[in-house]
């Protein structure tokens, strides 16, 4: 059985909590969130649809624990299902579980073949790594995996989401390994690494630099996680050819939030669905609480937990300049209103210094996530989700 994060079960005590924070303290932070957002925005001529919503899930992440979000939101597993159901069928959609080979992973197919397809994008869902996949990055999959198909006319193409334990249950990098996972399983299934695309939003970003950074210098303590059957090393059948691409959506690269540091956290704080008490708090999560041991690591050039806070002897530049063994392309995109935009330029820059290959895409009028914020209010494929599906299209040629 994979690893997932069921719906808990609440106590009294909990359930009265969930009530307060439902009905008392999330209204009242909405609007006063919502309020200054709008004035901020209208001054600025930004959308103000978008930015109400931001306010409005931000004062969630804020207020509401991770078990009441979890039992808000149904299981990752239980998501897809549910979609498939109500939509993915409809379109024509296949669906199909399949358990990973090294034990307690899960890959949920969005394909409309019943054979293995020509080409594959590995997707990571973002969520903080507290939020289970949505609905919303199941339409934005699909409508990747549609066109992507489209354009490469005669071949293939299906999509797997990859079910992650959700923290603060599983600490990170249980995440990174059920990601290895993942990616061994299609590569035992008969996949090249030139017909994989790994990809994914925020958290999932995250997820998706992490495998880059394992790949380049495999992270030896994976092996020595709790609830997996044995290591999760990479076994390429083809060890000449890298994976064809990786795309990052408002990728997760630092844990460092200070304005001075990176004045977005500042100005953009009013417009986006993020802030640094999120990130901070989010961050505990991810860490167990550990982020001093964790800076240890960073200090040591461990890159596989934060792409822009790698230090020591590597530093930035020295630990990526070498990606192109294990990649062909990575294109970043971040939004213009968002928190994390001067940290994924910085990164973005610094990776572009040493990596002919990397592309960073700045949108405008966009805060943290865009792709997903449109697919989840039902709005059209914006250019930013235009330009992912191009990416990947030529990744795929």
């Amino acid at each position: 059985m994979a690893i997932s994060t069921p719906r808990p079960t609440l106590t009294a005590g909990q359930w009265i909590k969930l009530f307060y924070e439902l009905l008392l303290v999330v209204p009242l932070q909405a609007a006063r969130n919502a309020i200054p957002a709008a004035v901020h925005v209208t001054r600025l001529g930004l959308p103000l649809q978008p930015t109400l919503w931001n306010a409005i899930v931000r004062t969630l992440m804020t207020n509401v624990s991770p078990s009441n979000l979890h039992f808000l939101m149904p299981p990752t597993l239980e998501a897809y299902q549910l979609w498939m159901r109500q939509s993915g069928k409809h379109r024509g959609f296949k669906p199909a579980v399949q358990e990973g080979n090294y034990g307690k992973t899960r890959l949920m197919w969005l394909t409309k073949h019943d054979f293995m397809d020509d080409k594959v994008v590995l997707f990571f869902h973002g969520g903080g790594y507290v939020m289970p996949l949505s609905s919303g990055h199941l339409e934005w999959m699909a409508h990747l995996q549609e066109e992507v198909e489209t354009a490469l006319e005669q071949k293939t193409v299906g999509v797997a989401v990859l079910e992650y334990a959700l923290v603060p249950d599983s600490i990170y990098p249980m995440q990174l390994a059920q990601a290895i996972d993942g990616l061994q399983t299609l590569l035992d299934q008969g996949f090249r690494l030139s017909s994989i695309v790994i990809g994914g939003d925020s958290a999932g970003g995250h997820l998706a630099l992490s495998v880059l950074a394992h790949l380049l210098r495999p992270r030896d303590s994976l092996s020595r996680l709790d609830g997996l059957r044995s290591t999760p090393a990479i076994h390429p059948r083809n060890e000449e050819t890298p994976l064809a691409g990786a795309f990052l959506v408002s990728p997760l690269v630092s844990f460092v939030t200070e304005s001075l540091r990176f004045p977005s956290y500042e100005v953009n704080k009013r417009a986006d669905l993020l802030s640094a008490y999120i990130v901070t708090t989010y961050g505990d999560y991810l860490t167990g609480g550990a982020q001093d041991a964790w800076m240890r690591d960073q200090a040591k050039g461990q890159a596989w937990g934060m792409a822009l806070d790698v230090q020591g002897d590597l530093g930035v530049e020295k630990q990526w300049n070498d990606v192109g063994r294990v990649v062909e392309g990575v294109l970043i995109t971040t939004g213009e209103n968002e928190v994390f935009r001067d940290p994924v330029i910085e990164f973005a820059t610094r990776l572009k210094k040493v990596f002919s290959g990397g592309v960073l895409i700045l949108r405008p009028k966009e805060a943290h996530d865009g792709p997903l914020m449109d697919f989840s209010a039902g709005r059209p494929a914006s250019s930013t989700t235009k330009a992912i599906v191009s990416f990947v299209v030529r990744s795929f040629q």
